[in-house]
């Protein structure tokens, strides 16, 4: 049994459920949390115990490991943290990263790897496509839109939007002041990940796949995936992680260029939010990080699987009148049973309970 710790700033979905496939698969999991004290509400509290043990006060109301956290951390010595941006940005900085007995990031800083600026102008220096970027949108003199701005360090779809000329790319500058962005060109093609684990620089197991959306928010959070043959894609994936050296999971965001080629435009190097719909749809997510973790055999190719996977999110798209709700929950309850087996009853239960409790008096999702 080995100790993995799970460290949010919020209620973080994607690292509950990696703590109930490790829990599972006979791990010790500590989760810590910016709550300042035990959970009340029954849904959080039961949330509470899908980990072995949850650590409240753990993180900062800004999004950084208090000392109380940094106290787990240090008494812990754990196998590896999965952590949201701001968590595992500022451990870098700090240079926590160096008490692992790994390199998530071999070849460049994580919180480097996760600046969507640095990486683009690393992986240029070593040969690799990327998008015209700039860090001030009075650099970017007479080109012409559309534009994509983002803001330099967040996940998760946060601060990003296209724009179509510069007044536009000023007026959300302004906004997110004095946060640091860039402003990239915007590539009309579809975007695809490539997603997976990696060990020293080597795909484990990786899928690449398209993300179900919603057309309001088209760049914040999916809500399902579609599994697609990119091997270009995968190809140009596998030379990132080796020109970075990438050990443990990671999702990259990629778009065609104009010739097509894959250009990278954002990097996680962390659990990423559709990696449920990766392991259902055939990808041994959590094999694969075992044995980056040196803690597990070799998982094998990825299984021939769902060609669409959904990720279990609420409220869900497209769903408002009563039959449809029903339908929904019916649908949802059978998917739960099917993702026990790896997840977990203590995470099915809450699972179950969210999605009853949705379905009764849940807000529809405005799509």
């Amino acid at each position: 049994m080995a100790t993995f710790v799970i460290a949010e700033d919020e209620f973080w979905q994607p690292g509950l459920d990696l703590a109930a496939a490790l829990r599972q698969r006979g791990q010790f999991v500590v989760r810590l949390t910016a709550e300042p004290e035990p959970a009340r509400s029954g849904g959080l509290r039961r949330w509470s115990k899908v980990p072995n043990t949850t650590v409240v006060a753990a993180i900062t109301p800004q999004g950084v490991p208090s000392a109380r956290g940094l106290e787990v951390l240090t008494e812990l010595a754990p196998v590896d943290w999965q952590a949201a941006e701001s968590i595992l940005n500022w451990l870098s900085q700090n240079g926590f990263e160096d008490a692992l007995g790994f390199r998530r990031s071999e070849h460049l800083p994580v919180h480097a790897v996760q600046d969507k600026r640095l990486l683009s102008e690393y992986l240029g220096t070593q040969g690799l496509s990327v998008p015209r970027t700039w860090s001030d949108v009075d650099a970017i003199g007479d080109v012409p839109g559309p534009f994509m701005f983002k803001l330099r360090d967040q996940g998760g779809g946060e601060g990003i939007h296209r724009c179509e000329d510069l007044s536009e790319l000023r007026a959300w500058a302004t906004t997110y002041e004095p946060l640091p962005y860039i402003v990239q060109r915007f590539h009309a093609g579809t975007p695809v990940i490539a997603a997976g684990v990696a060990r020293e620089g080597a795909v484990v197991q990786m899928m690449t796949y398209v993300s179900v959306l919603n057309p309001r928010t088209p760049f914040r959070m999916a809500y399902g995936l579609r599994v697609v043959d990119a091997p270009e894609v995968y190809a140009y994936a596998a030379r990132v992680l080796e020109v970075l050296g990438i050990t443990g999971p990671f999702a990259l965001d990629t778009v065609p260029g104009d010739d097509g080629e894959p250009l990278a435009v954002d990097m996680n190097l962390r659990i990423w939010g559709s990696w449920t719909a990766c392991q259902a749809a055939g990808m041994d997510v959590i094999g694969s990080y075992l044995y980056a973790m040196g803690q597990g055999a070799h998982p094998g190719p990825v299984s021939q699987g769902a060609r669409e996977a959904a990720i279990l999110r609420r409220p869900p798209l497209g769903v408002r009148s009563v039959p449809e709700r029903l339908r929904w929950v019916t649908s949802e309850a059978a998917e739960i049973r099917r993702r026990e087996r790896w997840l977990g009853p203590r995470w099915a239960r809450c699972s179950l309970r969210d999605a009853v409790g949705w379905t009764i008096r849940g807000a529809a999702l405005d799509s």
